[in-house]
């Protein structure tokens, strides 16, 4: 019994527990982002949707198992109706999260191709998914679930890969957006970081089902099974929070260079209007300038608050502020500062707000 409830039992309370952080995710996203366009937030309510449904299968067949057929052993041995709807609930949930990075992708990179592999890799594993989902209907039993291994190894095997893909493209677009300057570079180190986090989980929990239901005849592997649509819908719910930590961390930092070399960069800037400072002739107080680093994610309708250009859409914006010298002591309070002073180097001014304007 260990190796047949006992593995389905574990796989259920993951399923329930992962579930409550998906109520909790969700609602984070529908309190701080209600200026979303109205297809991403129902796109968000169609997942939660679903993945309500998910739980409340795997709960119905869990029931059936331990409290309706307790101490049916034959019962114990083979599937049920609620227990064959996993599959293919599982498929939706991850062919519909791993259709809105193909989109992210495709969004970045500003190129079809990886978007088309994405595409075509998850709508393999959900045709692969719904088959496994007639051949457990089929083959009942759990120790003939060999029978139809090949589709298994489609499903889990596609959806593998295609988070693989997703997780490549969008780290190796993120570490090209790189500048060399200390604000912009700790944002992209966390995006990246929390991409590998989110990838990394649904494509290891993909990989060990398959390795155990190819190598084992018991239901071991539904320890890493049920808990799988879980995984897909956190890992998004998470990339769409994730503009408030790093909004709430976003730095200001000096920033120089042209815009064709920012543009190139995948970096959007918005400059005011430079003073006469270091001019000759002109005037010899130096400037404060202060450039606002934020995370920019495009599924915010933030791109519409610009005479928006394509390269506002690569993930971050930077915003630069200038005012003179004397200004900033002024509304400090220290207006007799001396207004001669020697040509200095630019100050260099640190804030921890976030611009949310632009996230």
């Amino acid at each position: 019994m260990d190796l047949s409830l006992g593995c389905m039992y574990i796989g259920v309370m993951l399923n329930v527990w992962l579930y409550g952080f998906s109520i909790v995710q969700a609602y984070i996203y529908y309190v701080n982002f209600k200026n979303d366009k109205p297809l991403m937030r129902y796109f968000v309510l169609f997942l939660v949707i679903a993945d309500s449904i998910n739980a409340v299968f795997d709960q119905v067949f869990m029931y059936q198992y331990l409290v309706s057929n307790f101490g049916n052993l034959v019962y114990a041995t083979k599937s049920n109706r609620a227990f064959a709807a996993d599959p293919v609930m599982t498929g939706i949930i991850a062919f519909s999260t791993q259709l809105f990075f193909a989109w992210r992708v495709y969004k970045l990179m500003h190129s079809k191709i990886m978007p088309a592999l994405i595409a075509t890799g998850a709508a393999v594993s959900l045709l692969s998914a719904i088959g496994t989902t007639v051949g457990v209907e089929i083959v009942l039993f759990f120790q003939e679930f060999q029978k139809f291994q090949v589709v298994v190894i489609l499903w889990l095997g596609f959806a593998a890969l295609t988070d693989v893909l997703i997780t490549g493209s969008l780290v190796w677009t993120l570490n090209k957006s790189r500048t060399g300057f200390a604000g912009t570079d700790d944002v992209i180190t966390k995006l990246i970081r929390m991409t590998l986090q989110t990838g990394a989980l649904t494509t290891v929990f993909a990989i060990v089902d398959l390795v155990l239901f190819l190598t084992s005849t018991t239901t071991l592997h539904l320890v890493f099974n049920l808990p799988l649509a879980k995984l897909y819908v956190n890992s998004l719910l998470s990339t769409l929070n994730a503009r408030v930590t790093i909004g709430q961390g976003a730095q200001q930092y000096t920033m120089e260079g042209s815009n064709s070399d920012n543009a190139r960069r995948g970096i959007s800037t918005t400059r005011t209007k430079r003073s006469g400072a270091f001019r000759p002739g002109g005037n010899n107080q130096p400037n404060v300038i202060r450039t606002q680093v934020s995370m920019h994610d495009d599924v915010e309708n933030g791109l519409g608050d610009y005479n928006s250009q394509d390269n506002f859409e690569t993930g971050i914006h930077i915003k630069t502020i200038e005012e003179t010298f004397e200004e900033r002591h002024e509304r400090d309070g220290m207006r007799g500062y001396p207004s001669s002073q020697e040509s200095s180097l630019p100050v260099l001014e640190k804030s921890s707000r976030s611009d949310k304007d632009s996230l």
